[in-house]
C-alpha cells in the first residue's frame, strides 16, 4: 500500500523546489518540484483551503481524494507519496507523469486511433 506521510513534520514545503506550473484543476494548481535532498521529480497538487472547511462537498471531495491515494495501488495508477499542510494549502506530492493526464492527451491528440483508445480504457 502506498504510504502517505500526513503533517507529522516529517516533510514540508521547504523540501521541495518548485521547478514549473504544470496545470490548473478544480481547487488548485500543480507544479513540478524537485526533492532537495535526492533531487527526484515529483508533481505538487496545491490545493486552497482558506474559507472552505464550511463547504461540505470541498471537505468530502478532499476526503475521498486522499483516501483513494492512501488504498490505491497499480502500473497504471499515480502513486502519491506525501501529503500535509502548508499555510492555507493542502499539499498531495504525487509521482510525476510526463505528458500530464489522459485530458491533456486528448487536447493534445483529439480522437484516438481504436487502439489507443482500448489500451486506455484497460
Amino acid at each position: 500500500m502506498n504510504t502517505i506521510n500526513n503533517s507529522s513534520g516529517e516533510v514540508s514545503i521547504e523540501d521541495f523546489k518548485f521547478i514549473s506550473f504544470l496545470g490548473a484543476g478544480a481547487y488548485g494548481g500543480v507544479w513540478l518540484v524537485k526533492k532537495k535532498m535526492n533531487k527526484d521529480l515529483f508533481a505538487m497538487k496545491l490545493i486552497d483551503c482558506s474559507n472552505r472547511f464550511q463547504d461540505e462537498n470541498f471537505v468530502t471531495s478532499l476526503k475521498s481524494e486522499r483516501n483513494v491515494f492512501a488504498i490505491i495501488e497499480g502500473d497504471f495508477v499515480v502513486k502519491a507519496f506525501y501529503s500535509f499542510f502548508h499555510n492555507s494549502y493542502l499539499c498531495f506530492v504525487q509521482e510525476y507523469m510526463m505528458g500530464g493526464d489522459f485530458s491533456n492527451i486528448l487536447e493534445k491528440f483529439g480522437a484516438l486511433d481504436e487502439i489507443f483508445v482500448q489500451f486506455y480504457a484497460a
